[in-house]
Parts: structure tokens; sequence; C-alpha cells
């Protein structure tokens, strides 16, 4: 993964992380406390109809109160039961005008919610019905098989609230006004002397105001709501067409079930009706102990929920769209310079210290600009330093080791013409000066370090002549270079410690009636190899990996007088490099090969040494 793809990450991780926790903790905290406001709306307004109701229908309790307690009613009964009264005498209607009187007050003051008021006795005499300001059926008799007055009596003084179809009993319409459903209020009537029911109060609500009122505090949107009887009989439904007619039992079976289920009264639980999740109370009235079940759908709440987190959402993306852009933008900036950086440190990497990192920048990376271009100024200068110290040491090596060859040379040379002045051979002394002056030419007229392959190989031939004058064996040289080699360039005086280290030490220890020395030369792709071969001694496996390695190794310190094979492996891997250099090679039948490998360069000679070549009649 790239760094610039690690950056935009990390500031996606650093931003958008912390900001979409943050986006969902705000989401679900404003949706939930809105869903529980919305729900505890919803059950406020539950209780509160609840209430409401309790309050109005409690009110006909007070109603029937003042008439149970009214001194003209007890007074009408009381005569009623008197025995051996008179019927219709002039104090019976006396009483009876003045309950009349009563009652009519009572409705007159009350007819919106009343539809009529029953006074029946508990005897046989006739009961007392007012509605619409008249007095009807003061001579209806069977009054006590009603069973409203059954129930009423049995109550034991209790408030019976109670609803009746209009069909249920055929004696209703004699006494009450006609109506679909009878909805009734009832209460005992004691005598004032022994205490004795008298008569049953009743009171026949207005339908259509109080289903009328029902349905403005109790329905609602996405409400159902139920009142019923102790019984279980719809006293109201707002889905009249769904649920059937007032009075009828409920017949809604997932209604009875949740009830069946439900917990601590007048409380609050969730529950799931007709396939939504639904908000379930139930109330109880307490003036007539009728149950009111309020069941509110959370589908508006939910969806309303969803509305209000749309737009925060929304609000939400947008600012994650932005912490987007602006990461992208401050990573860019960020990743830019860094880039550039990297740029021109790879350059720098690659050998090119040719870079020049911009310093118009005011921020850090201005600083940073300025220190790596400080810095790699600073490189650039101690490289070259270190370049022309270099140079200037492997000059002094290479002139080191040619001082070394020189003396060296002119020790054996002179130690040969001593020899051959002891034997008065003077032919032998003045061809040994003569290859010597060649020698000294090339060594001390000469200030060349690079000469061709031809004039190598006519040093070599000189040195040998030097040579056969001071062995006491002979030997033949032979020389098989490749077409077009002797024209390319090599070190002065490669090979003639080579061709000496053959006669030092291969020969001297051999035991042969004739020795050989061919030099071969040939090209291999970009290099030359030269192989110096003998059939002298040889060297031991052991002694041969050793010389090797040594060989191989890094550049030994030369010291004074350590000439030989060292001496040529130093000055080419001095010139050319470390993969350059000797190497030794068993030869087949005894002996030994030196492989002697360079980089191959074309020579342009030069003159031997500052003017034009010395004539040979001046040697």
């Amino acid at each position: 993964m790239s760094f610039k793809r690690k950056l935009w990450i990390s500031f996606m991780a650093l931003g958008l992380v912390p900001m979409l926790i943050t986006g969902a903790y705000f989401i679900n905290y404003t949706t939930t406390r809105y869903r529980d406001s919305r729900i505890e709306e919803l059950s406020n307004n539950a209780k509160a109809g609840v209430h409401n109701l309790d309050i109005k229908l409690s009110e006909l309790n007070t109603t029937l109160l003042d008439i149970s307690s009214s001194l003209e009613i007890n007074r009408y009964l009381q005569y009623l039961e008197i025995p051996g009264r008179e019927i219709y005498d002039q104090r019976f209607w006396s009483t009876f005008d003045r309950s009349d009187i009563f009652l009519k007050t009572i409705y007159n003051s009350q007819n919106d919610r009343i539809k009529s008021i029953a006074l029946l006795p508990a005897n046989e005499f006739p009961a007392i019905v007012n509605y619409d300001n008249l007095q009807v059926n003061i001579y209806a008799q069977g009054h006590r098989a009603l069973p409203l007055f059954r129930k009423t009596m049995d109550a034991k003084g209790q408030y019976l609230w109670s609803v009746h179809l209009a069909g249920g009993d055929e004696r209703y319409p004699i006494f009450f006004p006609a109506s679909d459903a009878y909805l009734f209020v009832s209460c005992l009537i004691y005598g004032a002397y022994d205490f004795s029911p008298s008569g049953v109060a009743v009171l026949q609500l207005n339908e259509e105001y109080y289903l009328g009122y029902m349905r403005r505090i109790l329905d609602g949107r996405d409400m159902v709501s139920i009142v019923l009887t102790g019984d279980n009989v719809l006293a109201f439904h707002s889905e009249n067409a769904r649920a059937g007619t007032i009075g009828k039992p409920l017949e809604d079976t997932e209604i009875l079930e949740l009830l069946a289920g439900y917990g601590e009264p007048d409380s609050i639980s969730t529950v799931s009706y007709r396939g939504e999740n639904c908000l379930l109370h139930v109330g109880t009235l307490s003036g007539n102990g009728w149950q009111v079940v309020t069941l509110a759908s959370l589908r508006t709440v939910e969806r309303e929920t969803l509305r209000l987190a749309m737009p925060i959402a929304a609000v939400i993306l947008l600012v994650i769209f932005l912490a987007v852009a602006l990461s992208a933008v401050i990573s860019r900036s960020l990743y830019a310079p860094i880039r550039e950086l990297c740029v021109s440190l790879d350059k720098v990497e690659r050998d090119s210290l040719r870079i020049a990192l911009p310093e118009t920048r005011s921020d850090e990376f201005g600083i940073l600009y300025k220190s790596v271009n400080t810095f790699v100024r600073r490189i650039e200068a101690l490289v070259q330093r270190v370049a022309e110290e270099q140079t200037l040491k492997k000059e002094a090596d290479i002139s080191a080791l040619r001082a070394q060859i020189n003396p060296h040379f002119l020790y054996n040379v002179l130690n040969i013409v001593k020899c051959l002045a002891n034997q008065r051979d003077y032919e032998g002394i003045q061809n040994t000066v003569v290859s010597l002056i060649s020698l000294l030419r090339a060594s001390i007229g000469d200030a060349r370090e690079m000469i061709s392959i031809g004039e190598e190989m006519a040093l070599v031939a000189d040195y040998l002549q030097i040579q056969r004058f001071r062995t006491d064996y002979s030997f033949a040289f032979c020389s098989e270079l490749e077409e077009g080699l002797e024209g390319l360039a090599i070190q002065k005086f490669i090979l003639q410690p080579l061709v000496e280290n053959c006669l030092v030490h291969a020969f001297a220890l051999a035991e042969r009636s004739h020795y050989c020395i061919t030099i071969r030369g040939r090209r291999d792709g970009g290099a030359v190899v030269l192989e110096v071969i003998d059939n002298g001694k040889g060297l031991e496996e052991n002694e041969r990996r050793k010389l090797n390695e040594s060989l191989s190794a890094a550049r030994r310190s030369l010291r004074f007088g350590h000439i030989g094979m060292d001496n040529v492996n130093g000055r080419i891997k001095l010139l050319f490099g470390e993969e350059y250099g000797l190497s030794v090679e068993p030869r087949p039948g005894g002996g030994s090969i030196i492989r002697v490998e360079f980089p191959a360069a074309q020579y342009e000679p030069d003159p031997p040494y500052g003017g034009q070549p010395e004539d040979s009649d001046n040697r």
C-alpha cells in the first residue's frame, strides 16, 4: 500500500470514524428522545382521556345522589309504602307534584346529557318517567319486571351502569324514549325511616352526547379506543363499523387476549395488534368500574421519527463528504512535497547529485528542502574531494609499484653481468647490456603507464634474452596471441614479473630436460585474457587454493621488496577494479597457468618517451 493511500486512510480513520460514531450516536439519541417523547405524549393523552371521562361520568353519580337523598322523593316513596293509604288522594298528588317538579328541575338542568329521568317504586305503584319536560307513563306498571330494576335492586346501593340493546327487552320503550341502545345509570333509594329499599332512580343517558364526548376525548389518529362494561359489553368503540353495535359483547379475540395478558393497572405496554406495534393502555373508571382500552399505533411515530432522522442524516452525510474532500486535500498537500522529496532522494540513490528542491516554501517542508539541498551539496563536494584523493592515491600507488620494479630488474641484470664478466663472456655481456638498455628505456625513460600488448611482448622477449645468460638450463618461449590483440592496451611490466616467476620458481624446482614458457591471448566478451603457461613443477592443490584466495581478496597494502604476482595483481585492481586481476590454474601434464584478466581497450601508440623513437644504432 502506497504512502499516499496510507496517509489518506489515516485521515479517514482519525476524522471520519469519530464523525460516523458521533453522527450515529446523535441520530440515535435524537430519534430515541423524540420517539420516547411521542410515546409519552400518547400515554399521557390516553390517561388524560380516561381521567376526563371518569370526571364526566361521575357527575351523573352525583345527580343520582341528589335524587336519592331528596326529601321530596323520599316523602313520595314513603307515602307509597303506607299501608291502607288512599290511592290518588290529595296527599298523594301533593307529594307527587313536589317530586315531579324536583325531577323536572334536574332534567332541565342536564337535558343535553340526560335523555330521561325515571323513578321506579319498589312496590307495584306506577313509575314516574320525565323527558322532554313531559310527565309520561304515570300509570305504567310492570317496571319491576325490567332487568334494569332487578339488577339495581341486587346492587345493594351501588351505582349501576348498564348498556341494553333496544331489542333486549320490549318493555323498555314503555318506560323510556326509544333508542338503538340504552345507556343507563341507576341506584337504589332507601327509606328515610327503616332504610329499606323504597325505589330505584334511573337516568337514561343521551347516547349521542356521551358517545360524541367519548369520541372527542378518546378517538384519535391511528388509535383504537374501546369502553367496556364489567361483563365486556361494548359501551363505546371508535370503529363501530368493524367492531359491531354498542351493547354487544366484545368479539375481537386479539384485544381479549391482550387484556388477559395485561400487566399492572393503568400501565403502558408495547404490543402487536393487527400486525403493527402499538401502545396498550387500560384504564378503569372509578365511577362505574368500566374499562377504557386504548391502542395507539406507533406507525405514525415511526414515520415521524424517520422524517426527523432523514435531514439529520443528510447533514451528517454532507459533513462526511466535506470531511472526505478536506482529508483528500490535506493528504495531497502533505503527500506532494513528500513525494517530491522521495523522487529527489531516489535520484541521489542512483548516483545523481544534481537535484535542487524548491526553497520557496515557508513551512516546515521549506526548512526540510533547504536542509536536504545543503546536505546533497556537501555530499557532492565530499564525493568530488574523495574522487580526487582516490585518483592521487592510485597514481601514487602505481608509481610506487613501478619504482619497486626498476631496482629489481637492475639488481638481477647486474648480477648476470657480474657472472658473465667472471666467465669473460664479452659477447654475452654485450647482448645483456643491450637488452638492459631496452628495458631501462621502457622503465625509466617512458612515463606511460599503458602500452600496447605488442610492446609488452617485446619487453618480455628482452627480459628472457637476459635470463638466458643467467640460467644453467635451456628453455623456449612461445607467443600465441589472437589476431588483433597486439594493438590493445595493457599496463606496462604486467607479464615480465609472471615470466620471472616461471623461471625462478617453476623451472628451478622441476626436473625436466626441456622447459617452455607460452603466452596465449584472447578476447572474452569485453575483457582480455592473457595466460602465462609453464611446464614446470606446478603448485600443490592446497597451496594453489590459498594463493587464489589471496589474489581474489581485497587489495593488500604493498611492502617494499614484495614484487611478483602480488605486485601485478595489485596494479590491475588499482586501475581497473576488484573484479579484474590474476588467478592460477593447474596445467594438464604438469606446470601452472597464470591467467591475467583486464578490460579490453584499443591503444594508439605514442612516442615511447617524449621524443622520436631512438635509432637502433645508438643502442
